[in-house]
């Protein structure tokens, strides 16, 4: 969530999104079956269809930083302590 704080790009998406696409994110770092059950659903009021796109643009921010001139974020989120999720392709979100 925090790169995504860098990008104008993603300013069309509600903070709440934001928040909504980090969960989902994580939930499938985790590998749990389900990373957006209908509790979710039911407490944030969008569904996995409505939070996907922002979480794809999250994901792709991560991969193109890796040759960008912020490099920071992505050594933080490239280490185990946030389980490599800079290292997360599309294919997995």
């Amino acid at each position: 969530m925090e790169i995504a704080l860098l990008d104008y790009r993603t300013l069309k998406h509600l903070p709440s999104v934001h928040a909504s696409a980090a969960i989902y994110i994580s939930q499938k770092l985790f590998k749990n079956p389900d990373p957006w059950p209908q509790h979710l659903v039911e407490e944030s009021h969008f569904t996995k269809e409505q939070i996907k796109p922002c979480a794809f643009e999250m994901c792709n921010l991560l991969h193109k930083i890796e040759k960008s001139n912020v490099q920071a974020v992505f050594k933080k989120f490239s280490g185990a302590k946030f389980r490599a999720v800079a290292k997360l392709t599309q294919s997995q979100v």
